[in-house]
């Protein structure tokens, strides 16, 4: 944890200036116990989560801490982050810690835009049940065009996403090919100006088409999606080697 000063505050110094404040208005029984509560939750998140650090020069297994500068990651360039080797408790909470910090840094500065781009979206603002980082994604959604800051959201199951709040405030939607009759009935809801004849399109799309509604477009668009540039993961690898024969043995 940092001060004003951007030097690293102990969790036991943390802890103790948060039960000396919290002392100064806190009375009686009831509220000493919740103060007290207040102060174990905080430790036990602390202790437990991966990305904070209680000491200065701390290790995590064999790599060094490196301290996340969100204020030095909004100045320039393209950053993906990584958090698939994170439990999803983690990723909400880390996701929620990073997206606070750039909502916040973004208020006080409003020269530079800054484009934020969500994937495997149902897992950080889901339809049901909660998330750590639910109340954030809402926020920006809600009020970060007025600060700059610009949001896509990916799933793959859109009718996972958080409708009222995450998705209703998307005002532009490309769908690739959707099958699921669910996901399908829940673009029908959300979607204005979808006729039964798109929803069929988006159920016959190749891999490179995309239909895009929304503000972006006086209607319903077919778009091609040109190749990509980047080494595709999840590809099926073929049997046949580069040669071109496949070699019996």
């Amino acid at each position: 944890m940092g001060g004003v000063d951007n030097e690293l505050t102990s969790i036991d110094e943390f802890l103790s200036d948060l039960e000396k404040s919290g002392s100064k208005v806190v009375r009686g029984y009831g509220n000493e116990l919740a103060l007290s509560t207040l102060l174990t939750k905080v430790k036990m998140l602390v202790e437990n989560r991966p990305f904070f650090i209680t000491r200065p020069g701390e290790f995590y297994g064999n790599e060094p801490i490196r301290l996340l500068d969100i204020k030095d990651l909004m100045e320039y360039g393209i950053h993906v982050l990584d958090l698939s080797g994170l439990d999803l408790i983690d990723q909400q909470a880390l996701v929620a810690l990073i997206l606070n910090n750039i909502f916040r840094l973004s208020i006080m500065r409003r020269d530079k835009p800054i484009f934020i781009v969500v994937e495997e979206a149902h897992n950080y603002a889901p339809s049901v049940g909660s998330s750590l980082s639910t109340s954030t994604l809402i926020k920006i959604a809600r009020e970060g065009r007025k600060f700059g800051v610009g949001l896509c959201i990916i799933s793959q199951r859109p009718s996972k996403v958080h409708p009222p709040d995450v998705l209703s405030q998307c005002l532009t939607q490309v769908f690739k090919r959707i099958i699921n009759p669910v996901d399908l009935k829940y673009v029908r809801n959300i979607v204005e100006f979808v006729s039964d004849e798109d929803l069929w399109e988006v159920r016959v799309l190749n891999e490179d088409d995309a239909l895009v509604t929304g503000l972006a477009v006086p209607m319903p668009l077919p778009v091609k999606v040109r190749d990509r540039l980047t080494e595709h993961g999840g590809v099926t690898p073929s049997l046949t080697p580069r040669g071109g024969n496949i070699t019996k043995v």
